[in-house]
């Protein structure tokens, strides 16, 4: 027999607790003492009973019902039941305490289906989208998350990102792109797809444009660029370009750069500037004397794509 190892011991311990719990049933069951007929619902010794009397002169029974006399008087053993009752918890006290120090070591994140953490993942709560991030990069790494399932949450991801009006993780844009340099085995396709791959650069850089509502005629009128967050992964290496604006194909002055802004969609800031429309440039309609300010409607076209995309490996 060899020596009791980590993992033998549990086993050893819930032995000893069966065990006890069969030693203290035979101690308060007891063992029989003689043969005489009792009555099984009251106890009564039915010793000389006259054949033909079929009730129970004891408590009114039917005797003639089908198991209801039992043979034997029996004496219970406290001893045993003592000696039971230590041996059960003996092994009863040290398994129970060391079941629940496990199972208060598991992470309840592994034990959630894979349809919870990734409600977790594309939920509101950053704080809990941080652990199904986690938990889904654990289970990538395990092996326990599928390609069928790794690319049904890319086009959650890529439809999150797409969505402007609710906050962005940096850890979507890592999941992403984690996926879209994952190994693929022959004859299979990429987690992420060339297609997909162009619409996530499409949707990570943002940027807008606001303009004064009103400007007195002659003046010029005021914008502000605005590089707005980036909704990519924290690791991202795309590299943004943010052309500078012009009208009617004249570069507008002012304190922007003079080719434009090149930008990495890692960096997690907001950047500026401000440009001037000439006055030549605004619309042609003089204002009159009743109307001296002129209202102006501004539109933007943008270049989606970041100035480069990452070939694929």
């Amino acid at each position: 027999m060899g020596p009791i190892t980590d993992a033998t011991w549990p086993l050893a311990l819930a032995a000893a607790a069966v065990a006890g719990i069969v030693l203290a049933w035979l101690g308060r069951r007891g063992w029989r003492v003689d043969d005489h007929p009792l009555c099984r619902r009251c106890g009564f010794d039915l010793t000389g009973r006259p054949d033909t009397s079929t009730r129970c002169a004891e408590c009114g029974a039917d005797l003639s019902a089908r198991r209801a006399i039992r043979i034997g008087n029996r004496v219970r053993r406290p001893g045993w039941q003592a000696v039971g009752l230590a041996l059960f918890l003996t092994g009863l006290v040290p398994l129970a305490t060391f079941g629940l120090a496990y199972v208060r070591s598991l992470d309840p994140e592994s034990l959630k289906p894979l349809f919870w953490v990734t409600a977790d993942a594309l939920g509101d709560d950053p704080g809990a989208r941080k652990v199904a991030f986690a938990e889904l990069q654990r289970r990538v790494a395990t092996g326990r998350l599928s390609r069928g399932a790794i690319a049904a949450f890319v086009v959650d991801i890529l439809a999150w990102q797409a969505d402007v009006a609710r906050p962005w993780s940096t850890n979507a844009g890592n999941f992403l792109e984690d996926a879209r340099d994952a190994d693929v085995p022959t004859g299979a396709q990429r987690l992420v797809s060339d297609e997909q791959w162009v619409r996530y650069a499409r949707q990570a850089l943002r940027v807008s444009v606001r303009a004064r509502s009103h400007v007195t005629a002659g003046d010029p009128l005021p914008l502000i660029v605005t590089r707005h967050l980036p909704r990519a992964g924290s690791r991202s290496r795309f590299m943004g370009f943010v052309m500078r604006p012009t009208v009617s194909d004249e570069p507008l002055t002012g304190h922007g750069q003079v080719g434009g802004m090149r930008v990495s969609l890692s960096a997690a800031w907001v950047f500026r500037q401000s440009y001037v429309v000439p006055p030549h440039l605004l619309a042609t309609t003089a204002p009159t004397a009743e109307r001296p300010v002129r209202r102006v409607s501004v539109s933007v076209r943008r270049s989606r794509p970041p100035g480069r995309v990452p070939r694929a490996r």
